[in-house]
C-alpha cells in the first residue's frame, strides 16, 4: 500500500470485496473545472475513495443528476478527504445552489465516512424565496435513493439551521433517542406556548402532547406533517438516521414506489 492509498484508507482488495465498479472520475479532470479539491486531496486519493463509495456517477454528474428538473444548479462540485485523529477517513461533498439568473441561492453537504461506508447529511439550505419551490423535495428522495443503491449505510443527518428541523422529519429521518430526549422538552414547552397564545386548542395540545410523549421517535414524522409541524420544529438542531420504512412510506405517498 502507497502513501497515498494509506491516507485514503483503501486499498484495491478492499474494492474488490465491497463489489464496487470503478467510477472514472479523472477523465478530462483539470484543476478549476467544476470539480475542485479541498485542501490536501489529490485526483489519485479521489479516485480511490469514490470507488470504494460504489456510486453510479461521477461526483460532478451525480450532483446534476440530483438536481435535474429542479430550478437550480451547481456550477462548482467541492470533495475534501479528512482524517480525524482516530484514523477514520471521510469524504465531504459540497455544493452551493445557483437560480437561472446565477444568484447564490443556498447550498448542500454531505459526509461520506470511508471506513464504515455510511453517509451523513450535514446541511440543505435554501433561500426563504425557495421555499416551497420542490427543491428539497426533489433532491432528498434522489440523493437517498443513491446511497441506498451503492449501499451506503446507514443514511444519518444532522437537522438545524432554520427550517431543518422541520424538513428532515417528512422524509423518513427520526432522532436518535438521546437526541429526541431532549427534543420532546423543547416541543412540550412549544405546544404549551402555542395553547397559550390560542393557536393551538385543547383537543390539539392534548393530541400533539401524547405524539411528543412517545418513546418512539418515529412519531416526529407525524407531528412534522401536522399543521403545527413548523411551529414545534422549524429551528430545533438533533441528529439522527433515516428511518427505511419511514422514507418507503414517503415515497409510497406520492407514487414513488
Amino acid at each position: 500500500m502507497n502513501d497515498e492509498e494509506r491516507e485514503a484508507g483503501l486499498t484495491d482488495r478492499e474494492n474488490e470485496q465491497a463489489g464496487v465498479k470503478a467510477v472514472d472520475i479523472l477523465a478530462n479532470f483539470e484543476p478549476g473545472d467544476r470539480l475542485q479539491l479541498g485542501p490536501g486531496t489529490t485526483p489519485e486519493q479521489l479516485q480511490k475513495a469514490w470507488r470504494h463509495l460504489g456510486l453510479k456517477k461521477a461526483p460532478v454528474q451525480l450532483v446534476d443528476h440530483l438536481l435535474e428538473g429542479t430550478i437550480v444548479s451547481a456550477p462548482k462540485v467541492k470533495l475534501t478527504l479528512k482524517t480525524d485523529a482516530a484514523g477514520r477517513h471521510t469524504l465531504s461533498l459540497e455544493h452551493d445552489f445557483f437560480d437561472a439568473a446565477g444568484r447564490h441561492v443556498g447550498g448542500t453537504e454531505r459526509t461520506f465516512d470511508l471506513t464504515d461506508r455510511w453517509v451523513q447529511h450535514d446541511a440543505f439550505i435554501l433561500e426563504d424565496d425557495m421555499q416551497g419551490k420542490r427543491i428539497a423535495s426533489h433532491v432528498i428522495p434522489r440523493s437517498i435513493l443513491a446511497w441506498q443503491a451503492a449501499g451506503l449505510t446507514p443514511i444519518k443527518v444532522r437537522a438545524g439551521l432554520d427550517d431543518g428541523g422541520a424538513v428532515w422529519p417528512k422524509f423518513g429521518f427520526v432522532p436518535y433517542p438521546d437526541s429526541w430526549a431532549e427534543l420532546q422538552g423543547v416541543l412540550t414547552a412549544r405546544a404549551q406556548a402555542l395553547h397559550r397564545t390560542g393557536k393551538m386548542d385543547d383537543e390539539d395540545l392534548q393530541e400533539m402532547t401524547l405524539l411528543i410523549g412517545q418513546k418512539d421517535s418515529k412519531t416526529i414524522g407525524i407531528i412534522a406533517d401536522s399543521p403545527f409541524g413548523g411551529d414545534l420544529l422549524r429551528g430545533t438542531r438533533w441528529n439522527g438516521i433515516l428511518d427505511v420504512d419511514e422514507f418507503n412510506k414517503y415515497l409510497k405517498k406520492r407514487g414513488k414506489l
